[in-house]
């Protein structure tokens, strides 16, 4: 209490029991997933066409049964990424050529974090990225088009459980007016979670 006032003098502070969701453990993967994407054109793929990838749908899920931790708390856990895409071929004057929309095999990773008996991991896909990457056929008028596609997918894994937490407050939160802000594909994203409220100068 004594450190609060210190920071932010003059503000009134109570302790409160709040029952939240507390993560244990988390960490971030930056997934690269090559696939292969077959497009019935009606002809071939010419140099001036431009080829378009855009993710519809991407998933990630927490395989269970969970694997029981070591002694230590600590244990692997499996994940399936699943992802849809569509991918659209542009001609030189702007009409769509051609779009197939694919559901892609499932993809299965395992991390290992601290998720003692009692808490629960869970997985959640927070930035996509997609672009074609190679033409391995440009087809013909009786075969589709082979285009390369990598899949880029940031997600993280985290273990949560509910708990109750004792915690010193300065009262309800004050929301701020909402404000668009783009952002590259960066994993981990930068704004991940908004900024904090300044405090006075």
């Amino acid at each position: 209490m004594a450190q609060i006032q210190q920071v932010f003098p003059g503000t009134q502070c109570q302790i409160d029991c709040i029952r939240v969701e507390k993560v244990y453990d988390q960490c971030f993967q930056l997934e690269e997933l090559p696939d292969t994407i077959e497009l019935d054109l009606g002809r071939a793929l010419l140099p001036t066409d431009s080829i378009s990838c855009e993710i519809i749908e991407a998933t990630c899920t927490v395989l269970e049964p969970l694997r029981d931790p070591d002694p230590e708390g600590f244990r692997t856990i499996d994940v399936q990424q699943d992802v849809t895409v569509t991918v659209t071929v542009i001609d030189a004057a702007g009409n769509e050529v051609a779009s197939t929309t694919v559901d892609q095999p499932s993809h299965f990773k395992s991390v290992t974090l601290f998720a003692p008996e009692g808490t629960f991991p869970e997985c959640e896909i927070v930035d996509t990225f997609c672009e074609p990457v190679l033409i391995v056929n440009p087809g013909s008028d009786t075969e589709p088009a082979v285009i390369r596609i990598l899949k880029k997918l940031c997600k993280i894994i985290y273990v949560v459980a509910t708990v109750n937490l004792l915690v010193p407050t300065f009262g309800f939160c004050q929301p701020e007016p909402c404000a668009a802000f783009p952002q590259e594909f960066v994993c981990p994203p930068e704004n991940l979670f908004p900024p904090q409220r300044p405090g006075p100068v």
